[in-house]
């Protein structure tokens, strides 16, 4: 907007004018499951939560307070829970739902307290919309001079319904505790789970190898009735005579198919000693996504093919190994080369994908995606390769060589890149980088280190 960039532009003419804007996929579906998210953590600081339009929470905390050391305590408590989450946050505690809400909209980053009884008081000065009402009526009121809660409130109320439609007394009497607003307690759908009790203990593979296509074939079933793929799964193993066995499954996407399922189960059950024999069996989904129904279509097919076998594999070795067996390279948002990338279990990204898939610090993550920077070597050297080099007046590499080999000419020269980062976690970098051709083909990635001037070879273009 600062550039200029209006809403209602397309994005070709928004890019126009702001050739670095970011367009982010605008998902009300996740939106709303991250929200239902949310409200169900809340739990934890009252038994009533409610979901109250599209990006607000209400919570009942009559005779909760008390828990947690008082009202601002709960109210505090509650809010920091959800920025943790990277959520941003605004909290009211007033009489009524209505009267929070209203109230939160504009709220310090402190937060607002109402005392019993001052809900009037304190909605006095804000507008008519903010109790909810329609765009429309809000229109009609200002075009009335209404332009706060109490000149409403002054209105004959009688007049009032003809003019702009009794929603607006019935919103102002749920605000102001006139009439009752109760809030409708949101109930979290429990992810899909199968349990299998046996008549007596069983230790032949070929009756739990049953047991445990029943188990699929059931969270598939309620998967599929979801339109949910599974993302982590939870095994429980009863025995009569030891502590059950607890081991969870992590999947690289959303799954719901019996037979993939299944073949997980298999793998993981070869490490179960069966011992003197198992009495139960319980299969949870921990964790689902959206998985819309239908089969891919023909080029879809092609196109993932290599794709989902290289998942399929992850996922049948995590299965058989444990997540913490198998690592996997991540991506880290740096300049610095030596630190775009870390080696890293799959326990563990998974742990972070989680912490990250529902929160607007992701999106704040996406923002700060380097996408502009010029072309990377396919090989980087763990350890710069120093060599000699010769620079022209105005700086460009002219020639390099590796200590004790002869000088090579440089063809073509791009840059330079300039990188003067990690000054906050103590590994700090001045340098600039150039891509070098030889004469002979050969393209590579050198740096040159501040003011000494100290150049070597930190990636090769294959």
């Amino acid at each position: 907007m600062r550039a200029g960039a209006r809403e209602g532009m397309t994005l070709a003419e928004a890019r126009a004018i702001a050739p670095r804007l970011r367009a982010l996929p605008h998902r009300p579906d996740e939106d709303a499951r991250a929200l239902r998210s949310l409200a169900t953590m809340l739990g934890r600081f009252s038994p009533i939560v409610g979901l109250v339009g599209p990006d607000a929470i209400a919570l009942d905390v009559t005779g909760c307070e008390r828990l947690f050391g008082g009202r601002r305590a709960l109210a505090e408590a509650a809010i920091r829970a959800a920025r943790d989450l990277g959520y941003g946050a605004r909290f009211a505690l007033a009489g009524s739902a209505p009267a929070a809400r209203a109230l939160a909209r504009v709220a310090p980053p402190a937060g607002t307290l109402v005392e019993p009884g001052r809900d009037a008081a304190a909605l006095a000065a804000l507008p008519p919309i903010l109790l909810g009402i329609d765009a429309d009526a809000a229109a009609r009121l200002s075009a009335l001079g209404v332009a706060t809660i109490a000149q409403l409130d002054r209105l004959p109320r009688a007049a009032l319904p003809a003019r702009v439609g009794g929603a607006v007394l019935e919103a102002l009497d749920r605000a102001l505790g006139r009439a009752g607003d109760p809030i409708e307690a949101y109930r979290p759908q429990a992810l899909p789970a199968q349990r299998i009790d046996f008549p007596a203990p069983i230790d032949r593979p070929d009756a739990l190898a049953f047991a445990l296509k029943r188990l699929a074939d059931g969270v598939a079933a309620e998967l599929e009735g979801r339109f949910e793929g599974a993302r982590a799964l939870r095994c429980v193993v009863e025995r009569p005579d030891a502590p059950a066995e607890r081991f969870d499954l992590s999947l690289s996407e959303p799954r719901r198919a019996a037979s993939w399922l299944l073949t997980l189960l298999r793998a993981r059950f070869e490490r179960v000693d069966l011992g003197a024999g198992v009495a139960a069996v319980e299969l949870r989904v921990l964790d689902a996504e959206p998985l819309p129904a239908g089969e891919p279509t023909l080029f879809e097919e092609r196109v993932r093919g290599a794709r989902e076998d290289l998942r399929a594999l992850l996922d049948r070795l995590v299965a058989r190994l444990g997540a913490d067996s198998l690592g996997v390279v991540a991506l880290n948002e740096d300049y610095r080369p030596e630190r775009a990338y870390a080696f890293t279990s799959s326990a563990v990204m998974s742990e972070r994908r989680k912490k990250t898939k529902s929160t607007k610090k992701k999106e704040e993550n996406e923002e700060k995606t380097i996408g502009d920077l010029p072309p990377r070597p396919l090989r980087l050297l763990a350890t710069p390769d120093p060599i000699d080099l010769e620079r022209s007046p105005s700086g460009e590499p002219v020639r390099l060589r590796r200590p004790g080999e002869r000088w090579r000419e440089v063809a073509r020269a791009a840059g330079p890149e300039r990188i003067e980062a990690g000054w906050w976690d103590g590994a700090p970098a001045a340098r600039e980088h150039w891509v070098v051709e030889e004469r002979g083909g050969a393209r590579r990635w050198i740096g040159i280190e501040g003011v000494m001037g100290r150049a070597g070879i930190y990636g090769e273009f294959l």
